[in-house]
């Protein structure tokens, strides 16, 4: 009895924060939300969106003073039925020469915030943090 109550915890804490998330329902032109490995699906237009991770975060702390304002680097995937499936490098300033937007299909996918603010005392958790994106029709 023991082993198999081992067992069962083991596997539900194996299970407990690694497993995808149910996407959610988004509409265009408004912003949200994602975590890590999370997707969102943009109306009924078939697009999907999924937050891989974040590349690089060089960002400014919230606690001291910066001379440039740092890069977050965020790589989303966008599939669609009918076209190939891209990723897509999203910046949090053009300063460094890096794109807020891209361009996907009929789409523009844009990185509005990248949270949580890196303090200069604390190490951001991959998992901790979160994007926030609009997307827009092009046409």
């Amino acid at each position: 009895m023991g082993w198999l109550f081992i067992g069962l915890s083991v596997l539900m804490a194996s299970c407990g924060g690694s497993s995808p998330t149910a996407p959610q329902n988004v509409k265009l032109d408004e912003e949200f939300e994602l975590a890590p490995a999370q997707t969102a699906i943009v109306g009924d237009t078939g697009l999907s969106l999924a937050f891989e991770r974040v590349r690089s975060d060089s960002r400014c702390a919230v606690d001291v003073q910066c001379v440039w304002e740092g890069d977050g680097v965020v790589a989303v995937t966008a599939s669609q039925p009918g076209h190939d499936t891209a990723t897509l490098e999203l910046h949090t300033t053009t300063s460094g020469g890096g794109q807020l937007e891209a361009r996907y299909g009929d789409f523009l996918i844009k990185l509005t915030a990248l949270s949580p603010q890196p303090r200069s005392t604390e190490r951001i958790r991959a998992e901790d943090y979160r994007a926030t994106l609009r997307v827009s029709s092009s046409r």
